[in-house]
């Protein structure tokens, strides 16, 4: 397994890999608070080729260069059954656009388990990858979100300028 600290904007991320894949990209600090933290030992922080590569796609997202990070996404770390489906939902939310909690559990197919899935849109340990921070409220207040509000407000602005 390998990890590179990121620079987001001020904040300190960490990208995590294994030789399959992604596993983690957040919040350093919140690393050890996700479940699969627990399955994991503690990321060397080594350089090495592969995790570089990844880290520069994330930065070419962030930086406005690319409307999506494509990566392989490691079996390390999977969540529910549940969360897998909400989690895969995330990604066919198109680049600039939001949606209300509840508008996207109806797409999935749950509309009465809005909670249920915002619950699991909080916990996707993959942020900017799976793009979590396009799901608002439906007052188009932007809601919680794990990477911070200040940051979910600058992605949404980030992809409406691009």
């Amino acid at each position: 397994m390998y990890a590179e600290r990121l620079d987001v904007f001020g904040e300190s991320f960490l990208l995590v890999a294994d030789d399959e894949g992604i596993i983690y990209l957040g919040i350093e600090h919140v690393f050890d608070k996700y479940q699969l933290s627990k399955q994991l030992e503690k990321p060397q922080r080594t350089k090495f080729e592969r995790i570089q590569r990844y880290k520069k796609y994330v930065l070419d997202y962030l930086e406005g260069e690319s409307n999506a990070i494509d990566l392989p996404i490691s079996s390390v770390g999977k969540g529910t059954e549940f969360q897998e489906k909400v989690w895969q939902g995330l990604l066919t939310i198109p680049y600039g656009q939001t949606i209300s909690y509840g508008e996207f559990a109806e797409r999935l197919g749950c509309p009465t388990s809005v909670r249920a899935v915002a619950t699991a849109v909080g916990k996707n340990p993959l942020l900017f990858i799976r793009p979590c921070h396009r799901v608002i409220r439906s007052s188009g207040e932007l809601g919680e979100y794990a990477g911070g509000r200040e940051l979910k407000k600058r992605l949404i602005a980030l992809e409406k300028t691009n």
